[in-house]
């Protein structure tokens, strides 16, 4: 009997003799888990350790193969449970993470920007007396010191991309045995080294750039949250709050089974060492026998446990997969949540925060016996009041940013927006073969790059099931609605192109096209061809791109109203006692402010509404301010007095101690007043702590806009009752406040346009008005008559002048001014616009004119400015390209358009590709014989010389080019190292734009890549031939890097001709009529230039004067011009300087000369309207063109 009951586990212990073998190849594996894989993300990691897997069989190292597992290789089940019960998040990659913390032989340093692996430190080693420390607290050095000799584990916080020198020895473990003792070297003394310290470093950037020397001392390790950890986690908080029988079932159930596991390996572990004792006979030894015994009955209890407990796991798994959606939806919010913190610094929540708000929600949402409408409940609620709850601490701008993210990540994840799609939509076409693609049709109304998209979108755009008639119009938008998908029928389903045939379509039908492009409403307008009932409503948003990007951005709201509900793209309105309401007496509410906006008034009146007003303390930080305010909010703790630090971005080195003094709130709080609030204000500032952002109630105040709001605003901040009624000249007074606060809520409005309305975004605010009203005050209490000039002179050359350093600025801004401080303007029936909607009313009382003011329009009218109606598509359009850049630049790198390329691949073949069209270096041997002619005073002349300079600054960008291309298909194939420029390099060519490592040597361009090269080509082109031929005879300014120079050029080159001073020379301008390439002769005189481009007007070439543009048509070509010098140029009255920039950004450096580095020269241009009028359209003259 006795063989028998010993052989009876035969089958268990043959089970071992496989791990035994396998254990070869796992251990193999784990190392290389170990060394190599840390850094990455979880599904990366899986890659890699599935490769490595596979390369292991095909070498016949045995191994578990797939179900290979780092944990079951590494850990301990008891051990791992342990982990998170110390608060270890439980999905498998926080759990991998625990095991290279742990059996590393490395320190580790982990990448914590949620302060997950933070938290779990803390709790772990909190008996083990764990000391928590900064790397920049100043007695490092003395804490690594006591930790080391007494054997304490060391957290070291918020480390940054470079580790304190004198950690050196620790981390290499540098210890050495003197007699019985160990010791490390720490500084400049041998200190004794406990074998019981540990050092652990976390660092909460997301996304940190290690140098390999402080890789190779560290065990790398990232602990940023999954969406599966997440959504882990998040089930876990749902079946808790919904179905806490279960949760603790499933609990019960864990331990059990680690329990279970922990007795069978005992009994192994006593088996093998009663074998290894036992001498002679094992038959003959009765302890070791019925301990065979005791095995087989225990582990056939065990076994049947565990069958019944994998039962039971099944049952529960089923019962909690019903609360995934809810879990799924939670998981998707939070990271689009933490993306917006790559938008704005400001934008900081922590995890903690968010599970919080979420936990918040699940006990606030309607409750229900049904558990589909309740799961469709909380889905519903929890994404509409996280939502409302993010955007008040968002800026305007960013909010549509942030409903767009939250749409498209939530339909992507349902399945409604594919992959292909996506991609073309936010990154564009990429990578095209053109030589397969039909002509474009109308490429003065459709971009090269728009029709590569249209190309794109028919060939690579796949739907696995046909779109139903009317499915861009019909398709469902319930926010709580196919969260998972149907991705299993879809993979079945016949793969359809729903844009095939539409390039021929747009070809044959362009009418049609056009109708439908210029339509008012271009989404919901019926497509040419059919297409109406093939393609869906995002799909349209593709089209609208190529089409009328000017209202991609409202496009874009009107489909996050059709995918959500309407009422996610309408940002809601926030009051403060909503915001007080998630106040407590630990967690600050941080203002963020914007230019012209204070919320101290708020706040203020806030407080006496709820009898604070004479409790609540106010300090404005600055030098010196830091311990006042540590002393209020100290006084504040203790009486429950309300504390306002404003503008803590002022107070950069007090920082630190500000969140060391916030953050110990909560370990404080049974000592602090319940009645305590703080509040904080600070512009957007990178320095501003982390750790306050994320646990504070943010709130953003910006003024409301339109000039409406602007002239009530400054007139209930500025003018009172009693100083409206202040002047002897009251009349007069009442009538200029009303002007000048028009004159100065025009030139703050104006700046939405960017460029078109200034250079330079100026931050006039309401001092500037102030100081104003004060002059002008002044002057009429003590002047008989208004001095009118001198009004002027102070007003816009000093109280607003005085922030304008561009002189173009300077002429607009005087030239707006003139229109409202101006005698006329007391004249009954004077106009400040057009419309006659702006004007100064007959007025007796202060009500009178907030009355007028009421009555304005909310939205402001181009005409109000002075400008075109054009100049709201620019604005449109300056927006959706803003909202579109923002998007790019939060997606993860990926391929751009399809076509089952990886990332590498598209880049190296982009890489080759501009490799063989990079343009051969200009050489002086291949100079022409009348190129370089040395003059008879022995030098060249001085467009040679522009020639050169050209020459070698081309020269410098390709020989950069040439390097980069090399090294980086260098650097992706693993032969070299990928450097930061290389791997920015690498982001560039995903997202189509010229890399930074080119752009610095560059001319200046706002152009995408691939039309960048091609820009390129045509100027060393251009500059090769002038260099083979000689002296072309008619320059293209755009070709030049430097045209400024190439205009000193040719004025130097008159003044050595008729031997006259330099600076005494101007040019002169003539349009011609005859095109640059019907020109056969270079004039005699000066130089012929084209390729020049008008924006805010358009040359009328019949009545060769300047004329107003058409509707739509942006950019219009200049004529050539005959550039030719004349000495002492005097400017007529009737023509129009108009100012020539290099691209359409227009704002440059200021140089020495005084002018900004952007710009180029005032081409004087005929007009039969005051030159104001072009000045107020914002008239510029362009020298390159964006895409």
């Amino acid at each position: 009997a006795s063989p028998t009951r010993a052989c009876a586990g035969r089958r268990r212990w043959s089970r071992l003799g496989r791990k035994k073998t396998n254990l070869i190849g796992d251990a193999f594996l784990s190392c290389g888990a170990v060394s190599y894989y840390g850094p990455f993300t979880g599904e990366y990691r899986n890659m890699l350790v599935a490769d490595w897997v596979q390369n292991s069989l095909e070498l016949g190292v045995p191994c578990s193969g797939n179900a290979y597992s780092l944990a079951k290789t590494l850990g301990d089940p008891v051990e791992i449970r342990e982990w998170q019960n110390n608060a270890l998040p439980t999905d498998s990659v926080s759990t991998n993470n625990g095991v290279l913390v742990t059996r590393g032989k490395r320190w580790p340093l982990m990448i914590d920007p949620q302060g997950q692996a933070n938290k779990w430190i803390k709790k772990m080693d909190e008996r083990a007396n764990l000391q928590v420390t900064v790397m920049s607290d100043p007695n490092l050095l003395r804490t690594l010191e006591n930790c080391i000799r007494v054997g304490w584990p060391l957290l070291i916080e918020d480390v940054g991309e470079y580790l304190e020198p004198a950690l050196e020895p620790v981390l290499q473990r540098a210890t050495f045995k003197q007699g019985n003792r160990v010791l490390i070297r720490l500084g400049d003394s041998d200190i004794d080294y406990d074998p019981n310290f540990k050092l652990y470093m976390t660092s909460k950037n997301p996304n940190p750039h290690y140098l390999p020397e402080v890789c190779i001392k560290v065990t790398l390790i990232n602990f940023t949250v999954t969406l599966s950890g997440l959504e882990d986690q998040l089930l876990g908080m749902v079946v808790r709050k919904e179905r806490p029988d279960i949760e603790d079932r499933k609990v019960r159930l864990v331990l059990r089974m680690a329990e279970d596991k922990k007795q069978l390996q005992d009994l192994e572990a006593r088996i093998l060492k009663l074998l290894s004792e036992s001498k002679g006979n094992i038959l003959d030894d009765e302890v070791l026998i019925n301990t065979l015994d005791d095995s087989k009955s225990t582990s056939k209890v065990i076994n049947e446990r565990v069958q019944e407990a994998e039962k039971t796991e099944i049952e529960i798994n089923e019962a909690r997969m019903r609360y995934v959606p809810a879990s799924t939806r939670g998981a998707l919010i939070y990271f689009v949540i933490a993306d917006m913190g790559s938008v704005d610094p400001m934008y900081q929540y922590s995890l903690a925060y968010f599970q919080a708000l979420f936990d918040k929600c699940l006990e606030q949402s309607e409750k229900s016996d049904d558990l589909d409408k309740r799961i469709g409940t909380i889905v519903n609620y929890s994404t509409y009041t996280v939502y409302a709850n993010i955007c008040r601490g968002l800026f305007k701008q960013h909010k549509i940013l942030f409903s767009a993210l939250l749409c498209f990540s939530i339909l992507r994840n349902a399945g409604r927006i594919c992959d292909s799609e996506w991609n073309l939509f936010v990154r564009g076409a990429g990578v095209v073969d053109r030589s397969i693609m039909p002509d474009n049709p109308k490429p003065d109304v459709i971009s090269e790059q728009g029709w590569d998209l249209i190309f794109a979108a028919e060939t690579r755009i796949e739907v696995k099931e046909p779109k139903p008639a009317g499915a861009g119009e019909d398709e469902p938008a319930g926010a709580g609605e196919g969260e998972e998908g149907d991705a299993a029928a879809e993979d079945e389903a016949p793969g359809v192109y729903v844009f095939q045939g539409i390039c021929k379509s747009i070809s044959s039908n362009w009418d049609a096209w056009e109708a439908w492009s210029s339509s008012a409403d271009p989404l919901s307008a019926e497509l040419p061809d059919g297409f109406s009932e093939k393609i869906n409503m995002f799909q349209r948003l593709i089209l609208l791109k190529v089409f009328r990007d000017d209202i991609l951005q409202q496009g874009v709201q009107r489909y996050v109203g059709y995918g959500l509900e309407k009422r996610f793209s309408e940002a809601p309105v926030t009051s403060m006692e909503e915001v007080f309401s998630d106040l407590n007496k630990t967690t600050p509410c941080i203002f963020i402010l914007s230019k012209g906006a204070d919320p101290t008034n708020m706040v203020l009146r806030f407080a006496g509404e709820r009898g604070y007003a004479d409790r609540i303390h106010l300090v404005s930080l600055g030098q010196g301010q830091g311990p006042v305010a540590e002393q209020l909010v100290e006084r504040g703790c203790q009486s429950g007095d309300w504390v306002l630090l404003q503008n803590c971005m002022l107070a950069k080195s007090w920082m630190p101690a500000m969140e060391k003094m916030i953050m110990e709130l909560p370990a404080k709080a049974a000592q602090i007043h319940n009645d305590f609030r703080l509040f904080l204000t600070s512009s957007p500032a990178s320095y501003f702590p982390v750790a306050v952002l994320q646990n504070g109630v943010k709130m953003t105040n910006e003024p409301p806009n339109g000039i409406k709001a602007n002239v009530l605003k400054s007139f209930a901040s500025l003018v009172k009752e009693e100083y409206f009624e202040s002047s002897k000249k009251g009349d007069e007074f009442k009538k200029l406040l009303i002007a000048i606060a028009l004159f100065h809520a025009n030139i703050q409005e104006r700046r939405k346009f960017g460029p078109l309305g200034w250079n330079i975004q100026y931050a006039f605010d309401e001092s500037d008005l102030e100081t104003s009203f004060a002059v002008m005050h002044r002057f009429l209490e003590q002047q008989d008559e208004i001095p009118w000039g001198a009004l002027l002179f102070i007003t816009g050359q000093i109280n607003y002048g005085g922030r304008v350093t561009d002189d173009w600025d300077r002429r607009c801004l005087m030239s707006i001014l003139g229109k409202f401080v101006t005698p006329k303007a007391l004249e009954p029936g004077y106009n400040f616009s057009n419309s006659g909607i702006y004007h100064i009313p007959s007025v007796d009382t202060m009500a009178d004119v907030i009355n007028y003011f009421e009555a304005l329009p909310g939205i402001d009218d181009p005409e109000v400015f002075g400008m075109h109606e054009n100049a709201n598509t620019t604005f449109n359009r300056q927006e959706s390209l803003k909202l579109m850049k923002s998007v790019l630049d939060l997606q993860p790198r990926t391929g751009g358009g399809g076509g089952g390329k990886s990332s590498d691949e598209i880049v190296i073949d982009l890489a080759t590709g501009f490799q063989e069209q990079t343009p051969q270096l200009l050489d002086d041997e291949d100079a022409g014989p009348t190129t370089f002619i040395v003059q008879e005073n022995g030098l060249l002349t001085s467009l040679m010389i522009v020639l050169k300079q050209e020459m070698v600054k081309f020269n410098r960008l390709i020989r950069r080019m040439v390097s980069t291309l090399v090294d980086l298909k260098k650097a992706i194939k693993g032969e070299i190292v990928m450097s930061l420029d290389l791997d920015r390099m690498y982001t560039a060519f995903m997202s189509n734009a010229v890399p930074g490592i080119w752009s610095s040597v560059s001319f200046a361009s706002l152009k995408t890549l691939g039309s960048w090269v091609k820009d390129l080509i045509f100027r060393v082109e251009f500059m090769c031939n002038w260099l083979k031929n000689g002296q072309p005879v008619a320059f293209p300014m755009p070709v030049f890097f430097f045209p400024q120079g190439f205009m000193t050029g040719t004025l130097q080159t008159y003044a050595r001709k008729y031997q006259v001073a330099i600076d005494t020379l101007n040019f002169k301008y003539d349009v011609l009529e005859t095109p640059a390439e019907d020109i056969t002769e270079a004039p005699d005189d000066g130089v012929f230039v084209y390729g020049l481009w008008m924006e805010g007007a358009r040359w009328d070439a019949e009545a060769k004067k300047m004329a107003i543009s058409r509707p739509g048509e942006m950019y219009t070509p200049i004529p050539t011009v005959h550039f030719q010098p004349e000495v002492d140029h005097k400017v007529a009255a009737d023509v129009y300087q108009l100012p020539v920039y290099k691209t359409d950004v227009r704002k440059g450096v200021l140089s020495t000369t005084g002018m900004s580095t952007n710009f180029v020269v005032p081409v004087e241009l005929p007009t039969d309207v005051p030159p104001e009028t072009w000045v107020l359209y914002g008239c510029a003259g362009l020298c390159n063109l964006s895409d």
